[in-house]
C-alpha cells in the first residue's frame, strides 16, 4: 500500500506556460549584421579606389616611358657628332611636340670620352612622382665627313 500512497501523494507541478519561439532576428543581431556589411562594403570601395589610382599611375608611367624610348631611338638614328642637350619641350601622349601637351621632355648629353657620350631622355607628366629617364651610350666613330 505504501507504494500506492507514494504515487498518489506525488505532487504534479503544473507545466509552465512556454511562449512559442518567434522566428527571425533580434534587433541587436540585425544591427551587428549591418555594421559588418557596412565595413565590408567600405573596405571594398577603398580597395577599388586604390586600384584605380594605381592603374592611372601605371598608365601615365607607360605613356611617359614610350615617349622617352621613342625619342631616344630617334636620337640614336642621328649623326652622333650632332647630339646635344635639349631643354624642356611639351609633348603629347605619342611624344610629338605639342604646346598643349601634358608631358614634358628634355634631353641631356654628357661627354664621357672623346668618342663616347651618354644620352638621357627624361619625361615627366601628370601623376608621376618622378620623371621617367631612359639612357644609352652612343659611340662616335670618326668625325663627320662633309658630303658633296
Amino acid at each position: 500500500m505504501m507504494s500506492a500512497f507514494r504515487r498518489s501523494s506525488r505532487r504534479t507541478t503544473p507545466s509552465r506556460t512556454r511562449r512559442p519561439r518567434r522566428a527571425g532576428f533580434s534587433l541587436v543581431a540585425l544591427m551587428v549584421a549591418m555594421v559588418l556589411l557596412g565595413t565590408g562594403v567600405m573596405a571594398i570601395a577603398a580597395a577599388q579606389a586604390s586600384s584605380l589610382r594605381a592603374q592611372t599611375d601605371a598608365t601615365a608611367r607607360t605613356i611617359a616611358l614610350a615617349a622617352a624610348r621613342g625619342y631616344l631611338e630617334e636620337l640614336r638614328s642621328r649623326d652622333p657628332w650632332t647630339l646635344d642637350s635639349e631643354g624642356s619641350v611639351s609633348v603629347d601622349e605619342r611624344g610629338r611636340p605639342d604646346p598643349n601637351g601634358r608631358f614634358r621632355r628634355w634631353t641631356t648629353v654628357t661627354t664621357l670620352r672623346t668618342n663616347l657620350v651618354r644620352v638621357d631622355v627624361a619625361v615627366e607628366g601628370p601623376r608621376l612622382a618622378a620623371p621617367v629617364v631612359v639612357g644609352t651610350h652612343v659611340y662616335r666613330g670618326a668625325a663627320a665627313v662633309a658630303r658633296p
